[in-house]
């Protein structure tokens, strides 16, 4: 398996991805961030620190589109690359998308996984602050 692209997830490989999750919990702006935990308390500790909170368990990129769909709720959605920017960069409030599931997309579909990562880390690195943690079981 290709784990290459996982390496570009943090930009200062001095900070681990608990530290840059506390850094969430303070309101520190956003990231791509693999993280051990939950969904439930992960999402019950950033809805607490003001983060709105989407929660996806989708291992193809299809699953992923979908799930955004229905997490994002009435507006109208896509489920494409184009219409995932477009509706990201719409957010008006800092925002984490928790999704689990994700590891088996890089292995499915390598190239979706890359493009996905392109958009997702694009959107985290403007404002306002947005985080995709990539979530892990074992935290917690």
């Amino acid at each position: 398996m290709d784990r290459g692209p996982l390496r570009v997830l943090r930009q200062d490989p001095a900070v681990s991805d608990q530290d840059a999750l506390a850094g969430l919990r303070r309101g520190d702006a956003g990231g791509v961030l693999r993280v051990l935990g939950e969904p439930d308390v992960v999402a019950g500790e950033l809805a607490a620190a003001g983060w709105s909170v989407l929660t996806v368990r989708a291992a193809t990129a299809a699953q992923l589109h979908a799930g955004l769909g229905a997490a994002l709720g009435p507006r109208r959605y896509g489920a494409n690359l184009d219409a995932l920017w477009d509706v990201l960069a719409d957010l008006d409030a800092p925002t984490a998308l928790l999704w689990t599931g994700w590891d088996e997309l890089v292995v499915a579909e390598p190239e979706a996984w890359r493009r996905l990562l392109d958009v997702l880390g694009r959107r985290a690195a403007s404002t306002p602050p947005f985080a995709v943690l990539l979530l892990q079981a074992g935290g917690g």
